[in-house]
Formats: structure tokens, C-alpha cells, sequence
């Protein structure tokens, strides 16, 4: 199978993965024929991509960072956590409840997923299940990625058993207080006033605030939320902060966070493609991130997961087949189709770390196979 973008699906086309609800239930199932209603139904439910199954590409593996049980119960546990936000949280009365309650079996099995598959390069997770609710789908999404990225390099960086679920939590909850500033800023497609953006930016504080009056949670998670806006030359946000004054974590996350908002579909523009994020990341070294954090994130993270369907600026388009892991940033093409858009009766694979004129120019715009 293949992962596409929903722009690029086409009627005929048939499922290589089912689509889930929120709830894990069984929305579309695998095979199931896709026609223009459905597709522009499941756009307007925020997906963004499909699994699509091919039989050109039946060899190559999609591997998961984590598993479908994991992102269910995450999903879960994220949804109450809104919900209990909503209701007021821990000023709200009612039924005894804690941030920490809510999201312990989440943060173990994270931790348990990413210990497990320590040795596989980390992947952006693709959220291919259907929600009616943009602020949910962008909340638990970003929070998913970023808990397993945050995982994954704290690992990296030798941190121990207790540590990985404290940076576990933290990325779950570091942007909890935008659940508390006026929705329709976060789905404004215009230009955001001053004013809009000093309301926006209060998410940090407000975050803080909710998670430190829980007392369920750590400190550390608290501080995540309140600094991971804040730059290590000082022109962050809420404080200023500046270098080793931002905890660590929160220098982790804050950037991790950037490139998650980068690669995602925003109401005002396109995602952007996964290596110019990684540019980005780069090109701001020493102002907003931490070298140090940048290198490893380069170095852990496969920016293009196989089964991603590309386009290079040859005009080729194909699907990335495998990982080099000496470059992971340029892997292997199954080529499925010349420059001219004609599919070729015998697909080949090209390596793009022997190839370095040659780059992935899109994402997820093959729309020559139908089933």
C-alpha cells in the first residue's frame, strides 16, 4: 500500500488500511471502493490521508512507531482530558478526577512502544481517523506526535525508565491551555491581529496554570507547557527565557512541536514538505533551537516513511520503498511512472543518496493507479 493525500485520491481507488473513527471504530474498511462523495466526506472530517492499496507496491512495509491499540487509547484518554477541560477542570466540582488519572496507561504504553522498537527510525504519525471536530483532531494529533518524537529522543539521550514517562507526559499535555483561549483563533484562515496573537499566546500560561492547580501531574510538565514557546536567544514567549534557563524538555518539545505544526495542514496553509521543515529547524539553530536537539532529530527521525508516495523533480513520481539508514533523509524510490505521467511496465528502485541531484519535490500526488 501507499499513503496519498486526499487531494490526490481518486473514485476507484481502494482502501489499503481501514479508516477509523475516533473512537476506533471501523468507519471505511480495507478494500473498500472509494468514490467523490466519500472522498470530499472524509476531507470535510479532517482527513488529510489514505492508505491505498496497490499491487505495485504490495512489498513494501508500512511500519508503525507504535501500535493501533496505543493510538486508540491515547486518542481516548486525550478526549477526556478535553472534555474535563471543558467542564471546567479541577475548578469545575463534580467527580474526582486528574490529568494524571486520565493519561497513565497512555504515557506507559507510549513508552512501552518506543522502548520497543528503540532500533527503527522514527516516523510522523499520519492520523487517518475521521472526527468532526477540527480543535480535536489538531489537539490529540499534535500531541501524539510530539509525545512519541519527545520519547524517542529523550531515549536517545540515555534517559532512564522514570524520565521517558515524565517527557512522555509533558509533550501530552504541552499545549493543553489553547483547549482555553477562543477556538475560532486556532481555525482563523486570515492573518492573525497583534491582538489575536497575544490572546493565542496566553495558551502557555493558561496550560500552566491548569496543570499546576491539578497537582496530579509533574512540575516538569507544567513548566513544558509554560516555556515551550520561549527561544534560546530570548525572543520566546511568555518570558523571554533564554538558553539554560528553559528546562530541557521544554526546549525538546518546543521544537518538536514547530516541526509537527510545519508538516500538518493548517486553516491558512498547506503543510509544508518534511526535509524544507527540517531546513527550517536548521536555519534557526542557535536563535529559537538547540543544536544539539536539531542534530539528533535529523538524525533519528525518517522524514519521507516508506509507503509515502513522492514526486521528484525529474517529473517521476513513486513510492519510497526503504530507508537508508546512513541517510535517512534520502531514501529508496520505487519509480511507478515516467516524466510524462506514463506508468511504467517495469517499476525500478533509485537511491537518492547516490543520487543527489536528484529531490523529492511533492508529496502524495500519484493519482495514476485506481485499483
Amino acid at each position: 500500500m501507499r499513503l496519498v493525500t486526499i487531494e490526490s485520491c481518486a473514485p476507484g481507488m481502494k482502501l489499503g488500511k481501514a479508516v477509523l473513527t475516533e473512537h476506533g471504530q471501523v468507519l471505511l474498511g480495507y478494500g473498500y471502493e472509494l468514490t467523490q462523495p466519500v472522498i470530499l466526506r472524509l476531507r470535510n472530517m479532517g482527513i488529510h490521508q489514505l492508505y491505498i492499496d496497490d499491487p505495485r507496491t504490495d512489498d513494501i512495509v508500512v511500519e508503525e512507531t507504535i501500535r493501533e491499540e496505543t493510538r486508540r487509547l491515547v486518542h481516548g484518554s486525550l478526549q477526556q482530558c478535553m472534555d474535563y477541560v471543558r467542564a471546567g477542570g479541577p475548578a469545575g466540582g463534580g467527580r474526582v478526577v486528574t490529568f494524571s488519572r486520565l493519561v497513565s496507561d497512555s504515557v506507559n504504553s507510549i513508552v512501552d512502544d518506543v522502548v520497543l522498537n528503540r532500533n527503527m527510525p522514527i516516523v510522523h504519525i499520519r492520523s487517518t481517523a475521521a472526527t468532526g471536530d477540527k480543535l480535536e483532531h489538531h489537539f490529540v494529533n499534535n500531541a501524539l506526535n510530539v509525545s512519541v518524537f519527545a520519547t524517542k529522543l529523550a531515549m536517545a539521550e540515555g534517559a532512564s525508565a522514570d524520565e521517558l514517562r515524565t517527557v512522555c507526559a509533558a509533550a501530552l499535555f504541552h499545549d493543553i491551555g489553547k483547549l482555553l483561549v477562543p477556538q475560532e483563533l486556532l481555525s482563523k484562515r486570515t492573518r492573525l491581529s497583534d491582538e489575536d496573537l497575544r490572546t493565542l499566546r496566553r495558551h502557555a500560561e493558561l496550560g500552566y496554570r491548569l496543570l499546576k492547580n491539578d497537582g496530579s501531574v509533574s512540575l516538569v510538565a507544567a513548566q513544558c507547557a509554560l516555556q515551550h514557546h520561549e527561544r534560546v536567544d530570548g525572543l520566546g514567549y511568555p518570558f523571554g527565557l533564554r538558553g539554560s534557563d528553559i528546562h530541557p524538555y521544554a526546549k525538546l518539545i518546543g521544537m518538536i512541536d514547530a516541526y509537527d505544526a510545519l508538516v500538518s495542514h493548517r486553516s491558512y496553509r498547506n503543510a509544508m514538505l518534511p526535509h524544507e521543515a527540517m531546513d527550517y529547524l536548521y536555519a534557526n539553530v542557535e536563535s529559537a533551537y538547540d543544536r544539539g536537539k536539531v542534530e539528533q532529530f535529523r538524525n533519528k527521525v525518517a522524514i519521507f516513511p516508506p509507503g509515502t508516495a513522492v514526486t521528484l523533480n525529474t517529473g517521476e513520481k513513486g513510492v519510497v520503498s526503504r530507508l537508508d539508514s546512513s541517510c535517512l533523509q534520502r531514501p529508496t524510490i520505487r519509480v511507478l511512472t515516467n516524466p510524462n505521467g506514463e506508468e511504467l511496465k517495469t517499476p525500478y528502485e533509485l537511491q537518492l543518496a547516490k543520487h543527489l541531484n536528484i529531490m523529492i519535490r511533492s508529496v502524495g500526488d500519484i493519482r495514476s493507479y485506481a485499483g
